[in-house]
């Protein structure tokens, strides 16, 4: 049964909704913005139902955008990520995890700043690979993946760089998800927790697709690097403030 107060719930409904309708324009951003308070009303919410929020929403993307998906590339990031995720587990074992969160974080804002200025990240294979890489060293030692690979897809139609960071996250959350349930760590109080939020995952979507015709391509390059800021000071503040 549920122990959270009606105060707690419609807190928790309000920020998956927002979470969501954020995701859903800008292909990412849903744990960022939802994971820091969810956690806060049950600490049960991470990781499982979280990243199974993440699942259905990224299902919901990918399917609206079919018709704009291209799986080589995204194939290419899941292999590197994978092979990132590997190495972020042996690099655990030697280097405080501190460190290496700090020096993610200052590389997302450096490149930022780059991409503001003199740099132009093209989306081909290659740097489909290294963001898949680096996600798979950053998703696994602080649990936010996202930042490399929306960078890469930032210049990308809109269309299609949300359909392909729709299915990049919808693969990446089942492997995970998988993980989690064989390991026993997704418990059916989770599974409800999960149920809860269903409706406003998808009020949020509803509301994003209602949005989506008035949200110009232009947007999209400063919401994609707006986030990934925001994404790194969470980073920091968590590792040397909270």
């Amino acid at each position: 049964m549920f122990e959270l107060s009606i105060q707690m719930l419609a807190i928790a409904f309000v920020v998956v909704c927002l979470g969501a309708i954020l995701q859903t324009l800008s292909g990412f951003g849903m744990a960022l913005l939802a994971a820091p308070v969810l956690v806060l009303i049950d600490s049960e919410f991470l990781p499982a139902p979280i990243l199974a929020l993440g699942f259905v929403l990224s299902l919901f993307n990918a399917t609206r955008l079919r018709a704009h998906l291209n799986i080589a590339p995204i194939g290419y990031a899941l292999v590197t990520r994978a092979i990132g995720s590997v190495l972020a587990i042996g690099l655990l074992s030697i280097m405080p995890i501190d460190w290496l969160i700090t020096g993610f974080a200052i590389l997302i804002i450096g490149t930022v700043a780059l991409t503001l200025k003199t740099v132009n990240i093209q989306y081909n294979r290659r740097n489909m690979m290294i963001a898949g890489f680096l996600s798979g060293v950053i998703g696994t030692t602080t649990s936010i993946g996202g930042p490399p690979v929306a960078m890469v897809l930032q210049n990308s139609p809109l269309q299609q760089a949300r359909a392909h960071l729709s299915l990049f996250f919808l693969i990446s959350t089942v492997m995970s998800l998988i993980l989690l349930s064989a390991t026993g760590n997704f418990s059916a109080h989770q599974v409800e927790l999960t149920a809860l939020l269903l409706p406003a995952l998808v009020i949020g979507f509803v509301c994003a697709n209602a949005m989506s015709a008035r949200f110009k391509p232009q947007y999209f390059k400063h919401l994609i690097n707006i986030v990934s800021v925001m994404a790194s000071l969470f980073l920091l503040a968590k590792t040397w403030v909270i």
